[in-house]
């Protein structure tokens, strides 16, 4: 890890405020999409996404430094096995880009935690997510309460 790259989040590190605590390098990019796939909550009430054609899952690019990429791998929980990460393609800008992404390593349905979701519609607004997108995770989050 000696240089920058991209990270696609799609969870609760799309919240700017968040991001920046955990990682104070990183500097956001704008909005990106992820084919193919679809977000989720697990049975451990955190996001992550699971491969599904035909869906689309919405988040934030970052472009990290290699210390924030510690740092993320230190709160997602990597060597504890919670989360893996991989790099997928994402759609950026209109350009394809290649970008870090956290998977949760259980990936059975559950419910989300009123508060963690407030904070994903916050990042996600922030971020300028379509409003059809944020209606859905806006109906997961009256679900919750």
């Amino acid at each position: 890890m000696n240089e920058s790259r991209y990270y696609f989040a799609y969870g609760s590190n799309l919240n700017c405020s968040q991001m920046q605590n955990r990682c104070p390098q990183a500097v956001r990019v704008g909005r990106a999409r992820l084919d193919g796939y679809q977000f989720m909550i697990n049975r451990q009430h955190h996001a992550t996404v699971i491969a599904q054609p035909e869906h689309v899952v919405w988040g934030g690019l970052w472009l990290l430094a290699p210390s924030d990429e510690e740092s993320l791998d230190r709160y997602e929980g990597v060597i504890g096995g919670f989360y893996t990460k991989a790099e997928v393609a994402v759609i950026a800008m209109s350009e394809i880009t290649k970008a870090l992404i956290y998977f949760a390593a259980d990936s059975g349905s559950g419910y989300p935690n009123a508060d963690y979701l407030k904070n994903i519609l916050i990042g996600a607004k922030e971020f300028g997510l379509p409003d059809y997108y944020l209606n859905d995770l806006a109906a997961s989050a009256r679900r919750a309460a």
